[in-house]
């Protein structure tokens, strides 16, 4: 519904020439600042954040963007920079990792006798993972050696599908693409 300021004014100045004139005039700017308005308000939450508010997060954070980037996918790095929040426990990590690839959509091993963690996230997240490792790289302890991989395709997966349809596939494609 557009706004017109010529609507705001009593009926008997409605029709005064001046008025129609200074109201067409103004009409314009108007637009601009409801415009303005509505997207001083999208910015304030992260699910509709316009593209100068990402920049102004981005900017605000720290985060340099790729050029080949989504605003999905700027608005999932700003995502994952406000979850962050120590002090970082395996706790915290776990769930971490199941606000970002919900739940199932990780794995996840510590092994705290060699200082060794093993992260496999869904294939469902592949655009994703170098933000998931910055995040590691942030909050982990420098002691520990992280492993950051896919879920791969298992050949359990792919027994419900007839060797003519696996067949038009590559085995890269099998591994590495999800399953619909």
């Amino acid at each position: 519904m557009e706004r017109l300021l010529i609507d705001y004014l009593p009926n008997f100045l409605k029709e005064a020439y001046e008025y129609k004139e200074i109201m067409a005039t103004e009409q314009p700017e108007f637009i601009l600042a409801w415009k303005k308005a509505t997207q001083a308000k999208d910015d304030q939450f992260l699910q509709t954040l316009t593209l100068s508010g990402i920049e102004r997060w981005e900017k605000m954070m720290k985060i340099q963007h790729k050029y080949t980037d989504s605003i999905e996918d700027r608005r999932f790095r700003i995502y994952l920079r406000m979850l962050e929040k120590p002090p970082y426990t395996y706790e915290y990590l776990v769930e971490k990792l199941k606000n970002i690839c919900g739940k199932g959509g990780y794995y996840i091993n510590l092994d705290t006798d060699n200082f060794y963690l093993e992260i496999r996230l869904s294939l469902h997240r592949k655009n994703n993972i170098e933000d998931v490792r910055e995040l590691l790289d942030r909050i982990l302890p420098a002691n520990i050696k992280l492993f950051l991989d896919y879920m791969y395709n298992k050949h359990e997966q792919l027994t419900v599908y007839t060797h003519r349809k696996l067949g038009k596939s590559t085995h890269e494609q099998l591994r590495e693409e999800v399953l619909t």
